[in-house]
């Protein structure tokens, strides 16, 4: 007499069969995007190999980034871009990053570079000046600058991570001036006037409050803060 197959085994030995195929196809599809992660291009910005000579060092290109206008004056500021990539073994890190800037006067056609070298990284640059009723700058009076001049933390690189200076100058570019050296870590800072900002910073492991006069390219106070601990 013939044994007819039980419908419950063959429906588990199914369900396992299909299972196993589901199974083998996700992790191919998780090793497939695994892979595509760690070999993909990668890009990053403030981030500036300072030793030309590092053997990961694929190549090294400077050019223009977008103008953009200096509200009620005939400049336009550039960036300088700095575009660097660099060979990590199973995959490429690109890195695009503010080493200069370009003040062109749209009058004359003449440009001036804001400091000779393009040897720094600019994580930030701020117009200051008049601004209308809804806070809309409307008349720039100066710029001011975050930057980072030197390898501090001797990793090879410039970062946000190595000490800062705040610089100031004219809406020309010209008269570019360094009022606050050796930022450890900068906290904060806030607009308390049409030319002036308090600045709030980590220095040699002490916090510090400093208000700067922009329009006179100069720290006008400063007071150390309460230790936190």
């Amino acid at each position: 007499m013939s044994h007819r197959p039980d419908p419950i085994h063959v429906v588990n030995k199914l369900i396992v069969f299909v299972g196993g195929i589901l199974l083998i196809g996700l992790m191919g599809y998780v090793a497939y995007q695994i892979y595509k992660y760690s070999t993909r291009d990668r890009s990053i910005s403030n981030v500036i190999l300072t030793d030309s000579n590092n053997s990961s060092l694929k190549s090294n290109k400077l050019g223009l980034g977008a103008f953009e206008n200096i509200e009620g004056t005939p400049y336009l500021l550039g960036a300088i871009v700095l575009a660097q990539e660099s060979d990590r073994g199973y995959y490429t890190k690109g890195a695009s990053s503010t080493t200069n800037y370009l003040i062109l006067n749209v009058k004359d056609k003449s440009a001036i570079r804001l400091v000779p070298k393009n040897n720094s990284l600019f994580i930030r640059a701020e117009k200051f000046g008049k601004n209308d009723r809804d806070g809309k700058l409307v008349q720039a009076l100066g710029l001011w600058y975050v930057a980072v001049k030197a390898d501090t933390n001797s990793d090879r690189r410039l970062t946000e991570e190595d000490r800062k200076i705040i610089a100031v100058s004219d809406v020309s570019g010209a008269n570019y001036t360094e009022v606050i050296p050796n930022i450890d870590r900068l906290l904060n800072t806030f607009r308390i006037s049409e030319t002036s900002i308090l600045t709030i910073y980590e220095a040699s492991g002490k916090n510090f409050v400093s208000e700067i006069d922009l329009a006179q390219k100069k720290v006008i106070e400063t007071k150390e803060l309460p230790a936190i601990d």
